[in-house]
């Protein structure tokens, strides 16, 4: 398992991905953990410290970053237990792997390469958005103190379920992991 962080500096191309371990695998397969989807495992191009130093030589992206190579390079070199994913393209690979972001998710990673092989490209699963969730929610929005009260009794709600959809989660992980994916009480979790 990784933590997910962003390339700030724009040296991954849209399919790259730099870790901190050292492998001799081209490729690797990654999901976000917890994962939702089975759409969500992504298969990126490993990218080495030694491309990433030649990366951070290049003067023309230097400039457009404005810091030195040895500053670009500093960062890379001493990440511990992440995966460095790009920020480029018009989702980011957090975002691809069930939503998610930079703010402390970790992803599983595989690097065998019988499996790796196996997976094939392929496009991510479109965001899907709700039409009018939220803007029947506003609709029927009051006005004033009332309607504040409203708007944050709304968001302890929301917050609140989100927090047991986690524990959930959690849960049923440790289930399955303790009584198998098809046994009865992984079931009535």
């Amino acid at each position: 398992y990784f933590r997910m962080v962003p390339d700030h500096f724009g040296v991954l191309n849209e399919d790259e991905v730099f870790i901190t371990s050292k492998t001799s695998s081209k490729f690797l397969i990654a999901m976000r953990f917890p994962t939702y989807f089975g759409n969500d495992l992504i298969k990126r191009e490993i990218i080495t410290l030694d491309m990433i130093r030649s990366r951070c030589n290049d003067v023309q992206l230097r400039v457009l970053r404005k810091t030195s190579n040895e500053e670009q390079f500093r960062f890379y070199s001493t990440l511990k237990n992440c995966m460095l994913l790009s920020t480029k393209g018009s989702r980011s690979s957090a975002d691809i792997m069930s939503g998610g972001d930079y703010d402390g998710d970790t992803a599983w990673v595989c690097f065998n390469e019988h499996l790796v092989d196996q997976v094939q490209d392929c496009p991510p699963a479109e965001k899907i958005c709700i039409p009018g969730k939220n803007a029947k929610q506003l609709e029927v929005a009051k006005s004033g103190k009332e309607g504040s009260l409203q708007m944050i009794k709304y968001a302890r709600h929301f917050k609140y379920h989100q927090g047991q959809l986690g524990k959930l989660s959690i849960t049923l992980d440790d289930v399955m992991d303790k009584f198998g994916v098809g046994s009865k009480e992984a079931k009535i979790v």
